[in-house]
């Protein structure tokens, strides 16, 4: 075997773990070193507020440690950003030492200063970033905490288009901004937006897309939330496009059951509106307030008007409301009573729909007004004429139509008549019905009563006839559920019924 030369090349080793702990804590070492160089510049130039040395600042108009005047503008901001420095140095080391040491602190680097701000990073570049923060997993680009005051302010004084405080993402299912209350009571709010200006925007959110601008999610609270205190004409939350498809403010109820609600707006006003939606554009198929909801009992939109003359939802143009579905539906609160004795102050146009599921149209202004009962259970409903008389009965045998006995009435008996049949188009809960009676062939005189069948004669009479005389009379008569009707005589006679029209 041949011995390897001691000069020949080998393959060097690895180093241990315990080597590279040592060279990392070697790395710390010279970064404090660095920093502690860093802060004690601070504390010689005396320019950052709480940042100084222990005893008193120097005296307005004396030199301070290099003999010159006070400081200048320029020297604040050079120690402000050499302060900066220090915050980012310690990030360096915090994030390095976390990685490699395996360490969990609590962040990669934690500053605390007694100043205001604790750190203010300035941007003068046209498109700049005064702090830009990057997560690249699963964290947060910049985080703020704050006990009594603001985790992050952001402020802009130029007049361009800019953002005082701007999140961007490239993750579909990420946050540009997020503001999360872990409040479980109380009123803390998860993101708050104020504007001072007569025209500005406390929070904007825009979406260039299909996405969302502003979206605002609560468990048991309020997602988004919008207050407004001055005087003049304004809007606690506004929305704005000009994709005609889209929507300026949507709320989408997603829950399958429930009475959840897709929005909903509250006027404790006398004469506020709990939910206005405006199309100003003069030409399209514009909304104002569009409401959806996936529930069968939920409600797209909803308004409520806590205080007596209020409304709940107002609607101002050509058309006001318009609804359009499989389904329309009014209902009113509560078992109101028939309006006419209510005395209540009641305006033309009103509608009610009273505890006996009458509806009552308003159609003079007053206490209580003037009233017409449009339709319901104790009303016939609206009349539907036939065009054209249809014969449903006749009791002479030889006669058309082939249906029912084919004889005499009986004296003192009620003969049923359907008047859905030979094409009448009479439904069945038809309430009333007009009809023309005609009595043939009687051997002496007597009377002929309509009534709704399966109740007792009532004592009535429609039609009086002398002996053998044909006698015809138009009435009316009720219908039972099944659309027939019962006439009656008190003597023997033939029987003739056609239907004009009948009230549904």
């Amino acid at each position: 075997m041949v011995a390897a030369h001691p000069n020949s090349s080998a393959e060097p080793s690895p180093p241990s773990l315990a080597d590279e702990v040592r060279e990392l804590r070697r790395l710390v070492d010279d970064q404090a070193t660095v920093i502690a160089d860093l802060r004690r510049r601070i504390d010689d130039r005396d320019v950052v507020p709480g940042a100084g040395r222990q005893g008193s600042a120097p005296a307005s108009g004396t030199t301070g440690p290099s003999g010159s005047a006070g400081p200048d503008a320029a020297t604040t901001r050079r120690a402000v950003m050499t302060r900066g420095a220090v915050a980012a140095a310690g990030a360096v080391i915090g994030s390095a030492t976390a990685g490699a040491l395996s360490v969990s602190p609590a962040a990669a680097a934690q500053g605390v200063f007694d100043g205001d701000p604790a750190v203010d990073a300035t941007s003068t570049a046209g498109g700049g970033k005064g702090v830009l923060g990057t997560s690249l997993t699963t964290g947060t680009g910049v985080y703020g905490q704050s006990v009594e005051g603001t985790g992050v302010y952001g402020t802009r004084t130029g007049s361009s288009v800019g953002a005082a405080v701007h999140g961007e993402l490239t993750n579909a299912d990420g946050w540009g901004v997020r503001g999360v209350n872990h409040a479980g009571s109380g009123q803390a709010i998860g993101v708050w937006g104020v504007s001072e200006s007569t025209s500005g925007r406390g929070v904007q959110g825009t979406s260039t897309t299909s996405g969302t601008g502003v979206l605002g999610e609560s468990v048991d609270g309020t997602g988004v939330y919008g207050t407004r205190t001055g005087s003049g004409v304004g809007a606690a939350v506004t929305g704005l496009l000009s994709n005609p498809d889209a929507f300026a403010v949507q709320g989408v109820n997603t829950a399958g059951t429930g009475n959840a609600v897709g929005m909903r707006g509250v006027s404790a006003s006398t004469s506020g509106v709990g939910v206005l939606g405006i199309a100003a554009t003069a030409t399209g198929a514009t909304v104002g307030a569009v409401g959806r909801t996936s529930s069968p009992t939920g409600t797209g939109v909803r308004g409520e008007a806590t205080a007596a003359g209020g409304t709940g939802i107002t609607g101002d143009g050509t058309t006001a409301v318009r609804a359009t579905a499989t389904q329309t539906q009014l209902a009113l609160a509560g078992t109101p009573a028939p309006p006419l004795g209510a005395g209540l102050a009641r305006v033309a146009g009103e509608l009610v729909f009273d505890a006996n599921r009458d509806l009552w149209l308003c159609v003079q202004s007053g206490t209580p007004g003037t009233w017409r009962r449009l339709t319901g259970p104790s009303v016939a409903g609206g009349f539907v004429p036939l065009a054209a008389p249809v014969r449903v009965y006749d009791s002479r045998p030889l006669d058309l139509p082939a249906t029912g006995p084919k004889s005499k009435l009986v004296a003192n008996t009620p003969r049923p008549v359907d008047l859905t049949i030979n094409g009448t188009g009479v439904p069945a809960g038809a309430t009333a019905a007009m009809v023309s009676l005609v009595s043939v062939g009687s051997v002496s005189g007597g009377f002929v009563s309509v009534f709704k069948d399966g109740i007792a004669w009532p004592g009535t009479s429609n039609l009086n006839f002398a002996a053998g005389q044909a006698t015809a009379v138009t009435t009316l008569t009720a219908l039972s559920t099944a659309g027939r009707c019962a006439v009656y005589a008190n003597v023997a006679t033939d029987i003739v019924v056609d239907v004009l029209g009948y009230y549904l």
